[in-house]
């Protein structure tokens, strides 16, 4: 199961979910996608108000999708449902105000011990002004691969949903570090064990790990540079595809997106809310490290 290592540090995780780059959702395996939860951290919140669409209240989420995706994100749920890694995709929303706009959403299915589904759990990001991340809409994994469940089965899930249950259900790696040289974290959650071999609570414990050490050599540079201008003002907000080591040395593609961000936890108060998505079954999505898109504040 993916662990969060913060018990010393409560009351982050709505903090974080409000500044991550992108939005986060519950929703049920249902016809109508119905929501359990929405929180748009960086305000992707497409002309709507999201609390509209939570059980229903005025909006079905699957009214919000483009028409001619409909099928897509179908097949999407059933591909989450047939296998237990995420499952990457992209597809069109439509604005209230009628207006299409592309996303990359990264999800899975939530199960319990006995192989039920609890929820999807998910994350997506508007990639309107991130044109690497476009192209084609369609189911992005590669399902040959071997499924890596980043997050394992739970008891059960709570009602109402929380930011403290949720995190560590998404299908990326949530942080929030400061932007010194060892980019010390205030806040992680997620899994590293399955795809780098390491255990996440080592990087919240002194001594343990440093976050910044885990940075392939040869992307140093491009990572320090990352966070200087995303940390530089609040709401700064970077796309970039970096590499990171596993326990074995070799090196792991990953795509991050960081947004600057101001809270008491930082020494200083100054540094960075980020999220993190594995690529070694998202082939469509690799390429050279670099920065993608930065959107100031």
């Amino acid at each position: 199961m993916a662990v969060t290592a913060n018990e010393s540090k409560p009351g982050l995780e709505d903090w974080v979910l409000r500044e991550l780059p992108g939005l986060t959702y519950v929703c049920e395996n249902d016809e109508f996608y119905t929501m359990r939860f929405l929180c748009s951290g960086s305000g992707h919140a497409f002309g709507y108000n999201l609390q509209d669409f939570v059980d229903n209240k005025h909006y079905f989420a699957a009214s919000a999708i483009h028409l001619d995706d409909h099928d897509l994100v179908d097949q999407f749920a059933e591909t989450m449902n047939l296998h237990a890694r995420p499952i990457v995709a992209r597809y069109r929303l439509v604005r209230s105000d009628g207006a299409e706009v592309p996303i990359l959403c990264s999800a899975r299915a939530v199960r319990n011990a006995a192989g039920k589904v609890l929820a999807i759990a998910g994350f997506f990001v508007d990639i309107t002004d991130i044109k690497p991340l476009q192209g084609d809409t369609r189911i992005l994994t590669d399902v040959n691969l071997p499924d890596v469940d980043v997050a394992g089965p739970v008891a059960s899930r709570p009602d109402p949903v929380t930011a403290a249950w949720l995190l560590p259900q998404l299908a990326t790696v949530s942080y929030a570090t400061t932007d010194n040289e060892g980019y010390t974290p205030v806040y992680l959650s997620g899994s590293l064990k399955s795809e780098l071999g390491y255990d996440i609570t080592k990087f919240m414990d002194a001594p343990g790990y440093s976050m910044a050490s885990v940075v392939y050599p040869d992307d140093a540079d491009l990572s320090d540079e990352s966070i200087e201008k995303a940390a530089a003002k609040p709401g700064n907000e970077l796309w970039m595809r970096l590499r990171v080591v596993n326990e074995a040395g070799q090196p792991v593609q990953v795509l991050c997106g960081l947004r600057g961000a101001r809270h008491d936890a930082y020494p200083g108060g100054r540094g960075i809310v980020g999220t993190a998505l594995y690529l070694h079954d998202v082939p469509v999505l690799q390429g050279p490290s670099k920065i993608l898109a930065f959107k100031p504040a």
